[in-house]
């Protein structure tokens, strides 16, 4: 399905995204910026293959609020309601006594359509030094350019793609 026809279907359900956002092979020139799953709101970026211009992927992305761990609960209840248990579980490792997974990522397979849904959490001691502020010499290293633990990214991600695409499964999982 193309841009046009998706817009053809979808009417003013669906906006242009302009410049569009660039992944790899592909492009995300299309959006729906209002989706609920689970009881939580996503935006919904459709993504079309660079060379034939077919929609190749549907990523529902959720990046702002305190809420994420509480909407990835939610979307992995929701999806395991629906279509039994994961295929694949795969969780990045704790990096120390006291930090987050980086990544936990659970896969679906309904029929012909491959489901993903992903959890990042930059708040497990990656992105440590806020690069936003000036480096003073006569601060002590540990007391300089941290970031508030609060400002710390949690993202949430839920991708829909044909299972006969291998190359859009994650590396590490499946890929």
């Amino acid at each position: 399905m193309s841009a046009t026809e998706v817009d053809a279907v979808l009417g003013d359900a669906v906006q242009a995204i302009e410049p569009p956002l660039v992944y790899g092979g592909a492009h995300a020139s299309r959006e729906i910026r209002s989706v609920e799953f689970a009881g939580f709101d996503y935006r919904a970026l459709l993504q079309f293959n660079d060379e034939n211009g077919g929609l190749q992927q549907v990523l529902l992305e959720r990046d702002r609020g305190p809420e994420a761990p509480g909407a990835y609960i939610a979307a992995r209840d929701a999806l395991t309601a629906e279509h039994g248990e994961p295929v694949l579980v795969c969780d990045s490792p704790r990096r120390g006594p006291r930090t987050s997974p980086i990544s936990r990522e659970r896969v679906w397979r309904a029929g012909a359509t491959t489901i993903h849904l992903v959890f990042l959490d930059f708040t497990g001691g990656t992105m440590r030094y806020d690069p936003a502020q000036e480096i003073d010499p006569l601060v002590p290293d540990l007391e300089r350019r941290l970031h508030s633990r609060r400002s710390y990214p949690q993202r949430l991600l839920i991708r829909y793609h044909p299972s006969g695409r291998d190359d859009l499964m994650s590396p590490g999982c499946g890929g």
